[in-house]
Parts: C-alpha cells; structure tokens; sequence
C-alpha cells in the first residue's frame, strides 16, 4: 500500500516535469525571446502552443530587459524675452498761476515825422503834427481797453488842438505808431510850443527821454506876410521829399550828379520865373549861387507841387559833404520852407568814396556841463551853464545825437543855442564827418530850474546808450 502510493507519487512528479520540459523546448523553437527595447521595460511575450496542448501556468520570471543606457538631458536653449516696453511716465502739468505783475510803461522817441521843431507856418494855416514813438515797456498802449491810451496836452500853446487824443487800438510791447494831432498857427507872429504826454488810468503821465518825462512837442515859427509884388500874399513852402539823390548816396569824386527836391507851394503867391532855388550854407558843389525854380513863361500855382533841380559835381576829394539851399521870392526874401532844416531850407548830403576809403564808426561819446562866466554861483537858480557834447568818429560817417536833462523824474530846465533863440528841454541834432575827427557841440543851459543843485545832463548818438554828467556844486 505504501510502495503503490510511492510509486504513484514519483510517477506524477516525472510526468509534471516531462511536461514542463516539453513546454521549454515549444517555447524555444516556435517564440523566441523578443529583442529588448531600450528605453521601454515589455513584459515577456505569451508562448505560442500547438493546438494539442494546454499550456499550464508558466512559473518561470520572465527574462527583464536591459535597462537603457542614460542619454544626457538635452540642453534646454530659451529665447530671448521680448523687450518690454518702458514704463510710461506721469507728467504732472500743473497750471502756472496767475500773477498781477504792474506794467511798466515806456516810450521812446524815434523822431518827428512832420513840422519840425522851429518850422515856419503860415499865420492861421492848418497843419498836422506826428511824432513816432516805440513801445519800450512790458504792456500794450491803445484804447481798446488798455490802461495808457490818450495823448493829452499838459503845456504852452494848444495850437487850437482838442485836449485829448485817443491813441490807435493796440500798441505791443517793441511796435512803433505815429501820433497825430491837428492843429492851427496862432494869428499873430511869433514862436510857439505846444507839449503833450501820453496818460493812463490813475493819473500815470508817460513822456520820453531818459527819465521818460520829457513831453512831445511841436514848436513852429509864424511867418508875417510878405508882398511879392502882385499884392500882399504869403510865400511859403513845404517839403514833401528827396526825388534823387537820398542822404548819405556815395558817388565817386569828381562825379557830376543832378539833386531834385519836391516841394509844394503852400502860400498865397504865384511862383514864377523871378523865384530861385539859392545856395545857402556848406559845400559849395555848383558854378553859380543859384538858379530859376521855373523857366521862363511857367509858372507854381498856390497849392501845386513842383520838382526843383540843381545839378551839382562830387568833391574829388573823399569825405562827407552838406550843402543848405533855399527858396527866394521874387523881392529876394527867403521863404518859410515847412518842414525843411532850420524851417528854411533844404540839404544834400553824400558820401565821396573813390572806394578805398571804408565807412567809419562812432567811437566814442561825452559830455559836460560848465558854469557860464557871470551868472553867478553854482547850483543857484540865477546860474546859466555852458554844455558841451563830444562825438569822435574814426571816419566819415553821421552822428544823430539828442540832448536832453534831468531833475529826478522831471527835466533839469532848458537847452538855447543862443541868446535870443527859443529854448527847449531836450536838443536834436546832427553831425556830418567826413574824415576820422573829434566834433563838439555846444549849448548854453537856463532855467528855470525845478531843483537848482539837481542837474544831469544826458547825451545819446545814434539811439545808442546814455551818457551822463551830473553839476557840482562846489
């Protein structure tokens, strides 16, 4: 019993394992093992079997692959972030605030534009003066709606002129404008000044000049009438311009040159062949003193305007040259010309250059005041003075000067070029070089004196800088 169990048990362990070694060499003829892959871990394939047998469970491991070799972490190359915009800045604009700055009013003088100072005018005759000044300050003139807007007389004669003038609209700090007033010459012979000043609100009087209180002023010369012969009628002229030849021309020495005036004939009388255009004063650039103002048989009816020539011939010598012509009626009186040099006259001016002389430059300017012997002591108010102004210039060239003084805020009393000539508080004037030269001007100083011992006395050239001189007293 015990052997037939033996038996029978060793007979079951040799077919189990019969049949497993059958399953071995199935499995290693009809499958063989699959090639290992490298980066991935199969399981172990099935094994085929023939269609007769069952195969059991297997209980052998499978044979595992080989484990990869490690490749390197590829390198991970970024690309370049985009540049960013800045980040945008707040500009904080705050409003500038609104400040009450006071005007400060200025006016320059530029020059008269019609009658000037010391014109003669007809006795009742109607004429229109205009100053052109320039706005040198920070705030507009003009009436419409600005504080500095009326021209008002303040001084002399009215000259049958209204009290006030409106000025135009708009005046801008550096803009120029002429002032015009219309006027009438007193009826009666004589010299007359009439003076004005700008005004604005609360009182403010502007003048010009260096304290910018010296007045605008038109000063005019009556004229008596005279008898041509055809009556009692009045000879008077006015200049209405250069027709050839402006001022300054530079023409070669020894070069013959033809000056017209235009003048209008602006008296009662008739003009004829028995009036003549006379040499005055300065130069002389003609073969004779003068000549007709019309032929023969023409005539320059009251209020007709006439071109008056004079042929002349240039220096042969280099230099600036001046010569004054006049106007004589038919009774050889000399005629009123209005608004000519002096109130009688008109001028030529040029400038003979043979090329090899350059124009010259004013190089220096001065100024001083002295006591005139006989008046009594300094800084009183019965003291006259004597002014002398010194312009020097390196070659030919002109000097316009203006003359002028002051007490503070207001004039220091009055320029005369004599003892009998009218007096004004500020002088303008012109010199001629025609070489390198030093040239002095001279004038005498009278009162009345606001403040005797407060006396300055200013020169400008040319609308250059002031130059001052203040009186001792000692």
């Amino acid at each position: 019993m015990n052997a037939t169990k033996i038996l029978t048990k060793n007979t079951l362990i040799l077919i189990g394992l019969m049949i497993a070694l059958s399953a071995c060499s199935t499995r290693s003829i009809d499958a063989p093992p699959p090639t290992p892959v490298p980066s991935l871990q199969l399981p172990a394939p099935t094994p085929t079997l023939p269609s007769t047998q069952v195969a059991p469970s297997p209980t052998a491991v499978p044979t595992q692959a080989p484990a990869p070799t490690d490749l390197p972490a590829p390198t991970s190359t970024q690309a370049p972030a985009p540049a960013q915009p800045p980040e945008p800045t707040s500009v904080v604009v705050y409003p500038t605030p609104v400040v009450n700055v006071p005007c400060t009013y200025r006016a320059t003088f530029l020059g008269d534009m019609t009658i000037p100072d010391n014109s003669v005018i007809a006795a009742g005759a109607a004429f229109v003066k205009t100053w052109r000044l320039r706005n040198d300050g920070t705030c507009a003139w003009g009436s419409n709606g600005h504080a500095l807007r009326t021209l008002v007389f303040v001084n002399g004669d009215r000259l049958g002129a209204p009290d006030a003038i409106a000025l135009p609209g708009d005046v801008l700090p550096g803009g120029t404008v002429d002032l015009s007033v219309q006027m009438i010459a007193p009826s009666t012979a004589g010299t007359y000044r009439s003076e004005w000043l700008l005004w604005g609100d609360g009182g403010n009087r502007i003048g010009v000049g260096y304290t910018g209180s010296t007045p605008l002023s038109a000063q005019i010369v009556v004229a008596s009438t005279t008898d041509s012969g055809d009556g009692n009628c009045t000879d008077q002229a006015a200049y209405v311009g250069d027709v050839t030849i402006p001022d300054n021309t530079v023409i070669a020495p020894g070069t013959a040159f033809v000056k017209t005036w235009r003048l209008k004939n602006t008296g009662s009388c008739t003009w004829n062949s028995n009036y003549l255009v006379v040499h005055l004063s300065g130069t002389i650039m003609t073969q004779q003193p003068g000549y007709w103002i019309v032929q023969r048989g023409q005539s320059v009816q009251p209020g007709q305007i006439v071109d008056i020539s004079v042929g002349m011939t240039a220096p042969i010598k280099n230099g600036n040259y001046t010569a004054y012509w006049g106007l004589k009626g038919r009774n050889g009186q000399l005629m009123p010309i209005q608004g000519g040099a002096n109130g009688n006259s008109v001028y030529v001016i040029i400038n003979v250059n043979d090329g090899s002389l350059p124009p010259g430059n004013i190089t220096g300017t001065s100024i001083d005041i002295e006591l005139e012997q006989g008046s009594g002591s300094p800084c009183t108010a019965s003291a006259t003075y004597l002014v002398h102004a010194y312009i020097t210039a390196d070659g030919p060239t002109t000097a316009n000067y203006e003359i002028e003084s002051t007490a503070g805020q207001i004039p220091a009393g009055n320029f005369t070029d004599g003892y009998l000539s009218p007096v004004s508080p500020v002088e303008y004037g012109m010199v001629v070089f025609d070489q390198a030269d030093t040239k002095t001007i001279n004038y005498r100083f009278v009162g009345p004196y606001p403040y005797p011992n407060d006396i300055t006395i200013l020169l400008r050239v040319n609308g250059g800088e002031w130059h001052n001189t203040k009186l001792s007293c000692q």
